[in-house]
């Protein structure tokens, strides 16, 4: 009897153990959190000494819910479609929700047609990170 008693203690001790884990983990964010929803552009050609010049401007813009106590920082990269890419920022998403603008970016293509765009970014909220892509069709003519 007293055996049983010992071998019961130890299972349920072992069973404790086994079931307190490393503690309470914080959820994980939706990925609604943080979604790219636009990639709007504006082209200026003219010509030049050289021939013409292309340049167009691309701007992000993505919807946000921030419910953390911290500001949130983004950050990114944009592929301009003629195998070319930059770094892409803008400002910190503050508590609440709302449409978060990044800052503007350009480049000179070499020639009209129809380029792909594509835009990753990854928010960094406190409790985790949300990365959103965005894929759009722009023609130059």
């Amino acid at each position: 009897m007293p055996a049983l008693a010992i071998l019961m203690f130890v299972f349920i001790t072992l069973g404790l153990i086994a079931c307190k884990g490393s503690g309470p983990t914080e959820p994980t964010l939706p990925d609604n959190v943080f979604k790219i929803t636009d990639i709007k552009n504006s082209v200026d050609i003219y010509y030049g000494a050289l021939g013409w010049y292309i340049f167009v401007d691309y701007t992000a813009f993505a919807s946000y819910s921030n419910y953390d106590d911290a500001e949130a920082d983004v950050s990114g990269k944009i592929y301009f479609g003629d195998g070319s890419s930059d770094n892409l920022s803008g400002p910190k998403i503050k508590k609440g929700s709302g449409v978060w603008e990044s800052d503007t970016v350009g480049l000179m293509y070499a020639a009209k047609g129809i380029y792909r765009v594509k835009v990753e970014l990854t928010a960094h909220f406190k409790r985790g990170s949300v990365s959103s892509t965005f894929e759009k069709d722009f023609t130059i003519e």
